[in-house]
């Protein structure tokens, strides 16, 4: 096992996210593909090294400049676990990931994790960043 520092000043995406919001200012549509590009290259990674995140949101995602453009990174490896080779899922009764986040599949009484699931928690992430800057724009033409 490694761990790895780095100097990061761009903050999370959900401060990113929240502070353009309040500020009405808006974000291109390729700077937002482009974060969620690198996010879906930083996931796959992982994903090739056998492992599971489990908690994929706003706040574990890092930027790491201030630009709109900002290379991230994925944090907080606390519920990450590791699919034993050949298996597609991990079985458990145990809840891990944040509510609002989490596959259907992950909410049954025997939860199941899978790289799905990490997908699930990546495109539902997608979805609050554009609903945010659709509202926002709608607002702005109104």
């Amino acid at each position: 096992m490694y761990i790895g520092v780095w100097q990061v000043s761009g903050g999370d995406l959900f401060d990113r996210v929240t502070s353009r919001v309040e500020q009405c200012q808006t974000v291109s549509e390729s700077s937002l593909a482009e974060i969620f590009r690198n996010s879906i290259i930083s996931l796959e990674g992982i994903h090739k090294r056998g492992f599971i995140h489990r908690d994929l949101k706003l706040d574990n995602i890092l930027l790491v400049s201030d630009s709109d453009n900002s290379p991230v990174k994925i944090i907080d490896f606390g519920f990450m676990c590791q699919v034993p080779t050949g298996d597609c899922a991990i079985r458990t009764r145990q809840l891990c990931g944040t509510q609002g986040y989490l596959a259907p599949e992950s909410t049954y009484d025997i939860k199941e994790y899978s790289v799905k699931s990490d997908i699930w928690q990546m495109v539902r992430r997608a979805c609050i960043i554009v609903f945010a800057f659709l509202s926002l724009f709608i607002f702005q033409v109104l």
